[in-house]
């Protein structure tokens, strides 16, 4: 009994945190995806994740007549990393005897775990469907494998579990130069053994890693419209599970300063006064046996470095459980160091750090009636015309929308496509053949897009010219290009999204509003930032994290904010009212330009001139696009002239014709500059 505490008491601890905080609802970033492809056995992303398909699928034929599907797919993840402590607390306890096999190890191995387990990233991973859980599972198996290896069928085991961490997710190829030092460092046993068994291991281990990648054919032969790929050949699955769509495409890695400062404070607040332990533990190790240490660096060191780098990675926090798995090696010699000074202080320390934890965590993670991302997507679809089709650019809207579809009475109706897809020859023929939609010609379009738009607002203005008639709209979460749209269509704002439709229905239609939801109401506190995303700035592309809760919040904020803009020429004084209620409910939002103009123009033709004038010097302070500074410029202009100062009235009309204003606006110019 003694010797099943070390792995069962994290194991049950994570387990207890889990039940604290798991939801049956789906929740944000792409787990809409992974609860799609489980329900649907459809084929996820590249690498594809076959054996985190395989094995959670197989889980929720038992689970889910007891917890429903989404929660037995949720409990799936709270199992794993259950598991992945129980394994980080057997490592942590041999690795802890390898160093000093005189002292007691297992309280420090249980305390270290659990201090893992209590952390914001490990936590959220095991209460989401996605496939992160199974990947530290394997890795801390690794990692025990890898510290009590000194027989041969430690190494056969070691092989399979690299390839199936792996098989579970792309990144445990990070660990390549580490393993390459470890193997230095056992060529004793090499060369006992000789390279035909450790040459037998790597097969075996590639074996493992890329067997479950011979099922991504079947999967697709499956013809589901929520595939992310069609890799039938060899050319193809090469091509799929090298993931190259991400890795080759522009800015894949690069240096950011943001992402390495937010890597610091993400790690500072996984392990608040834990860091104590992890100081204390490198100085120790450092001290005794820099060996060891130096094995763990090699881990943890090209990890850290390629996550930071590969910018492509927006969900980066959950990568760096891989560096804190090996760090609680460090973590559990730092606890027993303090035992061995003063064992009650150090038990009281180590209870404390976990209290911080829980009692800063805890409430975070918990979504246990968390019905915010399923909202959004009920929301998305709520308002949308009859049998019309729904193309979406971002992994929430998408994956929430289609985990929604799959509910009791919910808008089956709709069609909802990857706009980013469009234009994949197999998408297109699944498209074609299954509903009867035609397809625009992608290629000559791609020789015709020009570099600032991106292709989803090229793909779906293209795919509606096509279609609209056959479908009585598409809807949109990008502004489709203009140029590329039929002359008697026109894309309109629709609520939270765009409508493309004849040119006839263009008006204000409320019916697209009609949202019980307020923004108000959907809660921007006690969460943390997690969710990255870039944003186009005057610099070019940023990331920044943002609230997850802020991917329901901001589309339903701009959706009013799009409804004032309409209201604006016809009622500027409800306009007024309209920006004034979204600055107070967000103070950001007069950071955006487009709303900044707007809102000194409302001030402006509701005779609030001082008003209009200062939105409109801050606006220029800040350098808005050149599309509307000309606007701006002109206004400025305008409050002069009324002010009864022609030369700053002309100084601001001679800056907005230099920006080359459209013909009314410039015809508007050349009037005043004539009769000044």
């Amino acid at each position: 009994m003694r010797r099943g505490f070390v792995p069962g008491v994290p194991f049950v601890f994570s387990l207890l945190l889990s039940a604290c905080t798991v939801g049956s609802h789906v929740f944000w970033q792409d787990s809409g995806y992974y609860l799609t492809a489980v329900r649907d056995f459809s084929l996820l992303y590249p690498h594809g994740f076959v054996l985190y398909l395989l094995l959670c699928k197989a889980w929720t034929f038992i689970a889910a007549p007891l917890f429903g599907f989404v929660l037995s797919v949720h409990l799936f993840s709270s199992l794993m990393a259950a598991g992945g402590a129980a394994f980080t607390a057997l490592a942590a306890r041999d690795f802890l005897r390898k160093a000093a096999p005189e002292k007691p190890a297992e309280l420090p191995a249980i305390l270290a775990a659990c201090l893992l387990s209590a952390g914001y990233c490990y936590g959220h991973a095991a209460i989401i469907a996605k496939t992160y859980a199974l990947f530290y599972l394997l890795l801390a198996l690794l990692l025990w494998i890898l510290v009590v290896a000194d027989r041969k069928r430690h190494f056969v085991a070691m092989g399979v579990v690299l390839g199936l961490s792996w098989a579970a997710h792309p990144a445990a190829a990070l660990l390549v130069p580490g393993l390459l030092i470890y193997g230095w460092a056992r060529r004793d046993l090499i060369k006992a053994w000789g390279w035909p068994f450790f040459a037998g291991i790597v097969v075996l281990a590639a074996v493992c890693a890329f067997g479950p990648c011979l099922l991504l054919p079947s999967i697709a032969a499956r013809d589901s419209l929520n595939d992310f790929g069609d890799p039938r050949t060899l050319r193809d699955i090469v091509s799929f599970v090298s993931g190259e769509r991400f890795t080759k495409q522009e800015n894949a890695f690069g240096f950011s300063l943001w992402r390495w400062v937010t890597a610091l404070r993400y790690t500072a607040e996984e392990y608040l006064l834990g860091l104590l332990w992890l100081g204390l533990g490198g100085v120790t190790l450092y001290k005794s046996n820099r060996g060891l240490l130096g094995l763990l660096a090699a881990w943890i060191g090209p990890v850290a470095l390629i996550t930071l780098l590969f910018q492509g990675e927006g969900q980066f926090d959950q990568w760096l459980v891989f560096v804190f798995i090996p760090m609680t090696l460090i973590a559990a010699a730092g606890i027993r160091r303090a035992l061995e000074w003063d064992r009650r202080k150090a038990l009281v320390g180590a209870g404390l750090a976990a209290a911080c934890l829980l009692a800063v965590n805890v409430p975070a993670l918990n979504q246990r009636g968390y019905v915010w991302a399923e909202e959004y997507g009920r929301m998305l679809l709520r308002n949308l015309d009859p049998g019309s089709v729904l193309c979406v650019s971002r992994d929430d809207p998408l994956g929430i929308c289609r985990v929604v579809q799959g509910l009791p009475g919910e808008r089956t109706d709709v069609v909802t496509l990857n706009s980013s897809l469009l234009g994949e020859p197999w998408l297109d023929e699944r498209i074609g053949r299954k509903l009867g939609l035609r397809i625009p010609n992608y290629d000559l379009l791609r020789r015709f897009k020009s570099k600032d738009v991106s292709w989803e607002m090229v793909s779906v203005a293209a795919f509606a010219s096509e279609n609209v008639g056959r479908v009585p709209a598409v809807f949109t979460d990008v502004q489709p290009a203009a140029q590329f749209l039929r002359e008697d269509l026109v894309a309109t704002p629709a609520g939270m999204l765009w409508r493309i439709g004849p040119r006839s229905e263009q008006g204000i239609n409320l019916q697209y509003w009609d949202y019980p939801v307020q923004p108000e109401s959907i809660p921007r506190r006690g969460r943390k930032a997690r969710g990255h995303w870039g944003y186009l700035t005057a610099e070019g592309t940023q990331m920044k994290p943002e609230l997850y809760e802020d991917r329901f919040f901001l589309p339903l904020l701009w959706s009013k904010v799009r409804l004032a803009d309409l209201y604006l020429p016809q009622d500027p004084a409800r306009a007024l009212s309209e920006y004034q209620r979204i600055r107070a409910l967000y103070p950001e939002a007069i950071e955006d330009p487009r709303f900044a103009y707007h809102l000194g123009l409302a001030y402006y033709t509701t005779g609030k001139r001082g008003e209009a004038a200062k939105a409109w010097e801050d606006l220029l302070t800040a350098k808005p696009p050149a599309e509307i500074e000309v606007f701006v410029e002109f206004y400025m202009g305008e409050l002069h002239r009324e002010a009864g100062r022609p030369a700053e009235a002309e100084r601001h009309y001679r800056k907005s014709l230099a920006a080359k204003p459209p013909p009314e606006l410039q015809k508007a110019l050349a009037e005043r500059l004539q009769g000044r």
